[in-house]
């Protein structure tokens, strides 16, 4: 096992992709994969991610295999492993399980790029040499001269850092994600109010009076999510939710739909508003203008710079949770205008 350096890969590589599966990440993975079989003519890719995102299982463009190892026995897990042999690991996560899997899977012949472990479990995997080395080590990937230190970036995009880091002549293109089809009515907005971390959150009383000037206007509103059951043991803003729905009488679709479903729904809405979330991603990966709110900063890394999403974040040091419902729907009405919505 060796750090990737950028040398020439065999013909038909076989590449291993470590991610997440929360969709943020799930789809930043994806983007990657679909990368490097833009690249490298008859790449097999493994995406080696999580339960959770399951249901896109064997409809991912660009992703060969899919392996559950987050939700799966870690015993188990560590015996396929073992027969894998990847050309190239890529790990997107940093903590021990991540690591330990992309030590294992990479086994004595394979390169990697991210996190992993020496093979005589000793420390960590030398870094790569130079500025890709320097960047991994820098973390700081939300800052604002992120560019002007890193020169050889083509972009500052979480997907656009790790082509960099894998030596890859291109970044982000677009976000393609399977879609199915779902029986049931369509609303005209789809919002998403939950998020991994509190910090993410908007009001509750900002969200139903928006949605509350949504219906003035004659728009119906949808509420996506996860299931309640999940939502409290994975995300933030559950009982927030339900307080939404008792006074609004929206329309509500958590758990209801697969992903793919999901995507579907999205992708036949007039809009989508919608916390930083996966919500956000999965709406990227359609044509609906959607409106995301963001933490100072963090839309440089995470908001994918696709024409149909408009990124709100507070200023001057606020919280998301400062944003006010008029300046939600004045970015709303923006947006619309600048895209010739109305």
């Amino acid at each position: 096992m060796r750090r990737y350096q950028g040398e020439a890969l065999p013909d038909q590589p076989k590449i291993s992709l470590i991610v997440n599966d929360s969709l943020g990440n799930f789809v930043a993975g994806v983007a990657l994969a679909q990368c490097f079989v833009s690249h490298y003519q008859g790449a097999s890719v493994t995406l080696w991610c999580g339960k959770r995102v399951i249901e896109f299982d064997g409809s991912i463009p660009g992703v060969a295999h899919f392996i559950p190892f987050l939700g799966s026995s870690m015993r188990e897990m560590l015996a396929v492993a073992s027969d894998y042999e990847a050309d190239l690991v890529v790990n997107m996560e940093r903590d021990s399980w991540a690591k330990t899997l992309a030590t294992v899977v990479a086994g004595p012949g394979g390169s990697v790029v991210g996190s992993a472990l020496a093979e005589d479990a000793r420390g960590e995997l030398t870094l790569a040499s130079g500025d890709r080395g320097e960047l991994w080590v820098d973390q700081n990937w939300i800052a604002e001269d992120l560019l002007d230190k890193y020169p050889g970036l083509m972009g500052r995009h979480i997907v656009d850092v790790f082509a960099y880091l894998c030596h890859l002549p291109g970044g982000l293109r677009s976000y393609l994600l399977p879609q199915s089809p779902a029986k049931i009515p369509v609303p005209d907005l789809v919002i998403s109010t939950a998020a991994s971390l509190p910090e993410k959150l908007w009001p509750t009383s900002h969200w139903i009076e928006f949605v509350h000037v949504m219906h003035a206007r004659g728009l119906s509103v949808g509420l996506v999510g996860a299931k309640p059951s999940d939502q409290a043991k994975f995300w933030q803003g559950a009982d927030e939710e339900t307080t939404l729905l008792a006074q609004t009488g929206i329309q509500d679709l958590r758990g209801v739909l697969s992903l793919p479903q999901v995507v579907w729904l999205l992708s036949k809405a007039k809009l989508v508003f919608t916390l930083d979330n996966g919500i956000l991603h999965l709406a990227c990966a359609t044509e609906t203008p959607t409106v995301g709110l963001f933490r100072p900063g963090i839309s440089r890394l995470w908001a994918p710079p696709f024409p149909n999403l408009q990124v709100l974040e507070p200023q001057g040091g606020a919280k998301v949770s400062d944003l006010s419902v008029s300046q939600a729907i004045l970015a709303v009405d923006k947006f619309q205008r600048s895209l010739s919505l109305f």
